[in-house]
């Protein structure tokens, strides 16, 4: 199993209640198969502007005001140092998002990380599944 899906498997499972609840019907040992062969993609501002479940798409480059107020809305106590992970591009864990329909694309995890990105105005690798 990917370290990431291990690392992030309370938002997978609630990412599946989340599709479920939307009539996506998504069962954890098929999220687990799409998410375990899924690619490593440079996020593209298609998919960035059309994905849910995230602040990224809504802030801009250099807004760190706007950062600071998400991660504060988030209880994020700790998001100056994942600030200077990502500037420095130290290894940090990679966001995944998954394609559930077309045009639809459902954030699992990193929305912090994509937020920070956006900030600095970097494109992010992600994990892209497609179900």
């Amino acid at each position: 199993m990917r370290t990431e899906i291990r690392n992030e498997w309370d938002e997978v499972l609630r990412t599946i209640e989340e599709l479920n609840s939307r009539g996506v019907e998504v069962r954890w040992n098929n999220m687990m198969m799409f998410l375990q062969d899924a690619n490593i993609i440079i996020l593209n501002d298609y998919v960035w502007e059309r994905l849910e479940n995230t602040e990224s798409n809504e802030i801009q480059k250099g807004d760190y005001k706007k950062l600071s107020e998400i991660c504060k809305t988030h209880n994020k106590k700790r998001w100056r140092r994942l600030f200077l992970k990502i500037l420095f591009k130290w290894n940090i864990q990679i966001p995944m998002i998954v394609s559930y329909d077309t045009d639809k694309y459902y954030l699992i995890s990193g929305n912090t990380r994509l937020c920070i990105n956006k900030v600095l105005g970097r494109k992010p690798k992600v994990i892209f599944a497609t179900i």
